[in-house]
């Protein structure tokens, strides 16, 4: 006994996604608004990731040996100051 099926037809086409007209863009302000926000965002922890890497610790009088109080004014005595000369 031999069946036969009934031919396959092909599915009606469709155009897939949008369709390439000339006009506005199809991406909604919200989404251009959060992807602007965001690239601001990255550039900004760039910008203090590279300066956190590039710059070294804030040196202080005390870490240099120097008087602070002194230092800070501008009025550090030299250390010679009071040695007779021979």
């Amino acid at each position: 006994m031999i069946l036969s099926t009934p031919p396959l037809t092909e599915p009606a086409r469709r155009p897939a996604g949008l369709p390439v007209v000339g006009g506005p863009d199809p991406v909604s302000a919200a989404r251009r608004r959060r992807l602007r926000l965001a690239a601001v965002a990255a550039g900004v922890w760039l910008t203090f990731v590279h300066l956190m890497v590039t710059t070294g610790p804030p040196r202080t009088a005390e870490a240099d040996g120097g008087d602070h109080g002194r230092a800070a004014t501008g009025r550090v005595a030299c250390s010679c100051a009071g040695s007779a000369r021979p």
